[in-house]
């Protein structure tokens, strides 16, 4: 079972393979189910397995206390062991999901017997659960740029309107459908302005000021903050400062939803009595679906909301300035910081793109070394049953050789990390032949295309380039993924990668290929955002590619060949005696 967490901290089922009659999906567990001293535990241990729920607990000799916090064998609570008895489960392996250093979720495996892995079966059960994380990571993170983009792009627009300094209402229409609410007022110079949808009276939510966080508040039960609603049935709050005096405020509100969660059996604990006849919680006895209806909430604002309004907040701000020549320094300023969030944002978007065709061809990379350690334990366990002294040399040698192998896949997954995780730049000396035969073979493994001739000239003297490698092999993959994509369906699909060194001191890359050439409409655009010929596109790829050539102080552009195109960009190789880059 998958078991993701919600905000309030309980959790739910979301995916479920089994061959029992007992199904579990879609059924939510309070959060009491798993204590918070259980979470923590999950964020330093990756893994967990219990072999056998009735197997006897052994104690420590000497009976010291000692810090088991690290221990993967260490007991659980007999109440734990007592909860999964009555779910018919005699043995668990458990792997945390943990995104961005909180724990999202978890994957569970019950087995209705006694189950003992090896420690191969665990090692492997550890990694795919990394790899897992990094896909959902990516995942989640590509969500997430997708709707920032957007809120930077509302936020231009708002940025770039000469709708008059305190008229709300064109925006607020545009705000509603954005962030999905049901109504907008704000309060403004001492004056309540109800505006998209907005029919009650007015709210004093002035307090919220004291509750922002990034001046922005966000609540699914205002109720429960202030002490009444916010009337017309609108219970569900964003609640945002627009000064920073903070006088004046914008609310968006969404109204009651009737959500119906099923758990798997009473949320409310059951309550025993101990031998001298005392209170004590009993783990639950059923896990029947029983459904509850919870009516006094709103559908909940989300943190990529909180983040989303965040972003939303300045060119709001910018407008309600009291003078034109402010508001329009103001927004200058706010689109300087915008264009670079942007920027980082699209590269972020670009690799998880890239992320889900990259993971079967990772997969692939790391099934070499599991099964040569699987072997090379194999053997050494042939060899230890009779052992000699000239066997006691092999095993070393086949041990030795698994230990190089178990590297070898921490590197896959390593570069794999680095290739798609965000971070800050980081400029080095590589080869850059090295560099680019590495991004363009990926490129082609990852690819659903197969009968692509690839020609590879490279310089004959071996370039040394200063730059942040991670960077331009993404150019490199997204250039290469563009050519295959581009020849797809034709007779002739001939790759030509070439790198040279210029007599200006530049590490000049080409890549041709044999496809079907540039639409003559898209050319004059074709480095712009949010400009593509494809179905699918966000129309990034070769904007990003550009910001990143020319933030190395290279340039990057293409030409038609006839049948097909050739790509080129250029970067300095080096840096000057004084330390700055070309």
């Amino acid at each position: 079972m998958c078991y993701r967490f919600h905000a309030d901290g309980h959790g739910e089922v979301i995916a479920e393979e089994t061959e029992l009659s007992d199904r579990y999906l879609g059924l939510h567990y309070p959060a009491s189910d798993i204590p918070e001293p259980a979470r923590k535990q999950f964020l330093l241990n990756r893994i967990r397995i219990i072999a056998d729920v009735d197997a006897p607990i052994s104690q420590l000799v000497p009976s010291a206390a000692l810090d088991l916090s690290y221990s993967k064998l260490r007991a659980v609570s007999p109440i734990h062991l007592t909860y999964l008895r009555n779910m018919g489960v005699a043995a668990t392996l458990v792997l945390p999901l943990v995104v961005d250093d909180t724990l999202w979720g978890l994957m569970v495996c019950h087995h209705s017997t006694p189950k003992l892995l090896s420690a191969t079966e665990l090692h492997s059960a550890e990694l795919s659960s990394q790899v897992l994380e990094l896909l959902l990571e990516n995942i989640l993170r590509a969500e997430r740029d997708r709707q920032i983009i957007r809120t930077q792009e509302l936020a231009y627009s708002f940025a770039h309107t000469e709708t008059p300094t305190f008229e709300l209402q064109d925006m607020a229409a545009k705000l509603a459908h954005h962030f999905a609410v049901d109504a907008l007022a704000a309060f403004i110079d001492g004056v309540w302005h109800s505006l998209d949808n907005w029919t009650g009276d007015e709210v004093d939510l002035s307090m919220l000021h004291q509750k922002t966080h990034d001046d922005v508040f966000i609540t699914d039960d205002i109720s429960a903050v202030v002490g009444q609603n916010m009337g017309d049935d609108l219970v569900g709050c964003a609640f945002l400062s627009l000064d920073a005096q903070r006088n004046d405020y914008l609310v968006l509100g969404r109204k009651r939803f009737n959500n119906v969660v099923s758990w798997a059996g009473a949320p409310k604990k059951a309550v025993g009595f101990d031998k001298d006849g005392l209170p004590i919680l009993e783990p639950r006895a059923s896990f029947s679906r029983w459904e509850q209806t919870v009516a006094s909430k709103s559908k909940p604002f989300s943190q990529t909301d909180h983040l989303a309004l965040s972003v939303v907040l300045p060119s709001l701000r910018a407008l309600l300035a009291s003078k034109k020549a402010q508001r329009l320094a103001d927004t200058a300023s706010l689109m300087e910081r915008a264009q670079t969030d942007l920027r980082n944002q699209l590269l972020n978007t670009a690799r998880s793109a890239s992320l889900g065709e990259l993971a079967a061809a990772i997969a692939h990379e790391l099934n070499q070394p599991l099964t040569s350690i699987s072997n090379y334990v194999s053997a050494s366990q042939l060899l230890l049953k009779n052992p000699d002294e000239d066997q006691k040399n092999s095993v070393i040698e086949l041990m030795e050789s698994a230990v190089t192998e178990a590297q070898r896949a921490g590197q896959i997954v390593h570069h794999l990390r680095n290739l798609m995780k965000p971070g800050f730049e980081r400029k080095l000396e590589f080869d850059g032949n090295d560099m680019l035969e590495q991004a363009v073979r990926l490129a082609l493994t990852s690819s659903r295309q197969g009968g692509v001739h690839l020609d590879l000239h490279l310089s004959p003297d071996a370039p040394s380039v200063y730059a942040d490698k991670v960077q331009i092999e993404q150019v490199v993959f997204n250039l290469v993924r563009n050519a295959v994509e581009a020849m797809e369906g034709m007779e002739e699909r001939r790759l030509a990668v070439t790198s040279k060194i210029t007599d200006d001191e530049n590490f000049e890359v080409s890549i041709e290929d044999t496809g079907a050439g540039i639409d003559p409409n898209i050319l004059p655009y074709l480095f712009e955002p949010f400009r593509t010929s494809k179905s699918d596109g966000m129309g990034i790829g070769l904007s990003l590619c550009r910001s990143t050539i020319e933030d190395h102080h290279g340039r990057i552009w293409a030409a038609e060949i006839g049948d097909g195109t050739r790509f080129t960009f250029a970067i300095p190789l080096g840096q000057t005696e004084g330390g700055n880059e070309h």
